[in-house]
Order: C-alpha cells, then sequence, then structure tokens
C-alpha cells in the first residue's frame, strides 16, 4: 500500500500511511512536497525548484534553503518503509509508486463518464487547491494560481456533468455547489430552478431564480439572461413539469417545504456568524478595514460546504452594539460566533480574533496577528487567509467533542461524519471499522454529505 497519502484539495494534510500525520513546520517545505506531488512521479531540476521558492536569496543561500527542506522532509518522512522522495544530483522527485495525492486522485476521476467515479470526483473536492498555503514567493504564488483555477475548472465541469445525470436531492445538492463554486455562471442557477421544479417545489424554484437574479445585480449590475429568463416564467405559470421517475427521491412538497431556502438542506451543518470586527483604532475613518477583514472573512468562509455561513446583512446588524454571544446564537440560530478587533497604530495594525461556542459562551479558539502596514490590502488578504485556514478545522474539532459525548442511535449525519473522522485520525486498525461504519451511516442519513464520501474513500485507501 502508498507510504505516504497527500491531500491538497483544501488545506495541507499529510501522513505516513497507519501513522500519525507529519508535523512539517515551515510553509516552504510543505509548499515543496506539495509542488513535488503535482503530479507525483515528475522530475523537477534543483535549479528549477529554488527557482520556484527562493528566488529573493542569492543563488547559495537559496541552495542551502532547498538543502535545509530536504532535511526537514527526510526527517519527517523517517517513519516510512522506503523513502519517497528520489533525489539525483540535479533533480528531485516523489516516487509514484509509494505516494497517493487526492489532487491526482480526483484528476483521474474528473476524466470518467460513470456517475460513480464523478461522484467520487466531486466528493474529494473540498476547497482550492491548498488553501492557506502563503509562501509569498512570485512565482510559487503565480503556480499556484494557475494550479488553483485549473482544479477549480475540473471541478465545475465535474458537477456540470453530475448535475446532468443525477435527480432529486443529490442533484440539487450538486446545483448549489455548483453554485458555490461560480456563481456567476447562470448554468448552475438554471441547473437548481430545473431540480426543484421537477421535485414539485416551484416556491423553491423561483426563489433559485431570485437569488440568480440579485446576484448577477449586486456583481455585474446585468439582468439574467434570456434563458434563463425564460424558464423562470416557464415554472411560474406551472407549464414546467417532469414525470417522476424510480431514481426520484422526493415526495409531494410540503408548504414547510415550499417555503424552505435552498441552503436549509445543510441545516445539520455548524452553523457560524462573523460579527462586524470592532474598529479600536480611535479613528472612526479606519471602520472600511475592520469591515473589509470580516467581509473578506464571510465570503471565503462560505467556500467551505462543512460550515454554514450566516448571511453578511444579518450579523452586520450587531456592529457597534453590546456583544452578548448567547443572545445572539439565538437571534440567528448560530452555533458559533467569530468576533474579533482591529488597532492601527502609527505603522503597526494589531488584529484578535476568537472563535466562541454561542450556546454556552466558551471559547473554542483565540488567535493574535501582529503586521506592519505596508500595503493595507496585502494585510488584509494575508489575516483573512491565514483566519481561514484555521477556523473550518477548529469548529469540525469543536463539533467531534460534542458528538462524542451522544449516543451513536442520536447522532445526526453530519455528527456521524465528525465521530468518524476522529475514528479515523487514530490510524488504529482496529479504529476503521468504526470509522466505515459511521460513514456508511452519515451517508445513509443524509446522502448529499460530500465529507463522508472522501472520508470513506479515504478509510477504503488506507486499509487497501
Amino acid at each position: 500500500m502508498p507510504r505516504l497519502q497527500l491531500m491538497m484539495l483544501g488545506g495541507f494534510y499529510a501522513r505516513v500511511a497507519g501513522g500519525p500525520a507529519i508535523d512539517i513546520a515551515t510553509r516552504k517545505t510543505r509548499a515543496l512536497l506539495a509542488y513535488l506531488a503535482l503530479p507525483p512521479g515528475r522530475q523537477h531540476t534543483r535549479e528549477a525548484l529554488v527557482s520556484l521558492l527562493w528566488s529573493d536569496r542569492g543563488e547559495k543561500q537559496a541552495q542551502a534553503s532547498l538543502r535545509q527542506a530536504l532535511v526537514e522532509l527526510n526527517r519527517a518522512l523517517e517513519g516510512a518503509e522506503g523513502t519517497p522522495l528520489i533525489k539525483h544530483r540535479d533533480t528531485l522527485a516523489l516516487d509514484v509508486a509509494l505516494v497517493e495525492v487526492d489532487a491526482a486522485i480526483f484528476e483521474q476521476l474528473a476524466a470518467k463518464n460513470d456517475i460513480a467515479d464523478l461522484e467520487r470526483a466531486a466528493a474529494l473536492y473540498n476547497s482550492d487547491l491548498l488553501q492557506g498555503l502563503d509562501v509569498r514567493d512570485p512565482a510559487f504564488e503565480e503556480w499556484l494560481t494557475i494550479e488553483r483555477q485549473r482544479f477549480r475548472s475540473l471541478a465545475t465541469a465535474v458537477l456540470r456533468r453530475l448535475g446532468e445525470l443525477q435527480t432529486g436531492r443529490t442533484g440539487i445538492a450538486t446545483a448549489e455547489r455548483l453554485i458555490g463554486l461560480d456563481p456567476l455562471q447562470e448554468e448552475g442557477h438554471r441547473m437548481l430552478m430545473r431540480l426543484h421544479a421537477e421535485a414539485g417545489e416551484l416556491g423553491l424554484a423561483v426563489r433559485a431564480y431570485e437569488n440568480c437574479r440579485k446576484v448577477l445585480n449586486r456583481e455585474l449590475n446585468v439582468a439574467p439572461s434570456t434563458e434563463t429568463e425564460a424558464l423562470h416564467q416557464e415554472i411560474r405559470a406551472g407549464r414546467y413539469r417532469k414525470a417522476p421517475t424510480e431514481r426520484e427521491v422526493f415526495s409531494a412538497p410540503t408548504a414547510a417545504a415550499q417555503a424552505r431556502l435552498p441552503d436549509e438542506i445543510f441545516a445539520e451543518r455548524p452553523s457560524l456568524a462573523v460579527l462586524p470586527f470592532a474598529n479600536v483604532s480611535g479613528d472612526p475613518e479606519q471602520r472600511y478595514f475592520s469591515d473589509g477583514i470580516t467581509e473578506d472573512l464571510i465570503t471565503e468562509l462560505s467556500r467551505f460546504r462543512s460550515v454554514t455561513i450566516i448571511a453578511r446583512n444579518s450579523s452586520f446588524v450587531y456592529r457597534d452594539k453590546p456583544v452578548d454571544v448567547r443572545q445572539i446564537g439565538r437571534e440567528l440560530s448560530a452555533e458559533y460566533i467569530l468576533e474579533g478587533s482591529v488597532r492601527r497604530a502609527g505603522d503597526r495594525i494589531r488584529i484578535t480574533a476568537q472563535l466562541v461556542e454561542a450556546a454556552s459562551g466558551k471559547e473554542v479558539w483565540a488567535e493574535r496577528y501582529d503586521r506592519d502596514l505596508g500595503d493595507l490590502f496585502a494585510v488584509q488578504d494575508a489575516v483573512t487567509k491565514a483566519i481561514v485556514g484555521s477556523l473550518p478545522g477548529r469548529i469540525e474539532d469543536a463539533g467531534a467533542r460534542a458528538a462524542g459525548r451522544k449516543r451513536q442511535e442520536n447522532l445526526s449525519a453530519y455528527e456521524c461524519y465528525l465521530r468518524g473522522r476522529a475514528y479515523f485520525r487514530e490510524f488504529d486498525p482496529g479504529t476503521s471499522t468504526a470509522a466505515r461504519d459511521l460513514f456508511h451511516r452519515a451517508i445513509a442519513l443524509d446522502p448529499t454529505l460530500a465529507p463522508a464520501y472522501a472520508q470513506l474513500a479515504f478509510v477504503e485507501m488506507r486499509d487497501w
């Protein structure tokens, strides 16, 4: 079986098969391993790697940095049966026989036409490639931007093809993911409208059109296309019908179902409200920066399907008001609250952030970021990436601890997924069966829970 497993669709995560996660301390060493893995087996010259990751240093210093990174990698991988690193005098590579990479598996599955392969591909794509990995070297950032867009385009194509093959609830979940990836493309909105209409949920189909219209107006100042408008009129007039098939999983819609928002399919995912960060600089003119941090966080966190993010218009109601997280949690139906502050003093800025469990008021996570101002918007972007890179995992870990205190028969689909993931991370053969059973149970309770499919695939890979 493979000796090294790398997960890169989302944050970067590596482990030696059958062992714990690999702790790679430096960002550039993680970036080096990730670059070698796309795809594994490709030979890279040392000169090219130095130019990619240490372009700001002299030749000797850059070569020394590469050697130090390789020492760190060798130390991290010393538990493997045979090193996956292939080192020659002038080139480096990863042994394709000893490495398994989720991004490479995703690419292979994305080229298939079978619905099961496409569903596995969709489940593997959790978020952007190497989310949160920022090494601040122009050459690497350029490569990463191109690769992220390539994988995002592949994921979009996979979801479009799936949407043509699926029906019912699974199809609706696919359409919503497609909209989340590219909200300005009308194809995903039309797919969602059709699927709701085919399920008899005409109210939700019209709601999907309204969401499309608002997004296009807000972002591009344009109206929906003729094709989208025609579909909307067809649905409103009651002319859009499709005879039920044996693949349909919906029953006749109830009045409550007609009123539901599409995102409420994900109601059992933990919900997070990002409150406006407080401007404590003593200068009211600086509020644009604290608001910008908040809005960027809401936008970036909305990409994670494992967490439901409360809309900006709802959370900004609490700007400049005393914070009672318990009350806000009740009013917004939010399980977690992210709050923070921004203080600017001279050429330095301090940003604090803390994640709080709304029901108890207990702090789950907190961090402080001190930065030189320089380019103000670059600082804003860097801090946003840092928080986004930490937060979803913290919420999932908190949820896993809560799920661990419940009887299994009382667990929701998402709680089954969290508990299964906790078992999976113990890397013990005895816990693999428990993890597998919990992921199967999660999928049975919620067939749209993509992370459960992905984790089940990793269980099968590890035990293969």
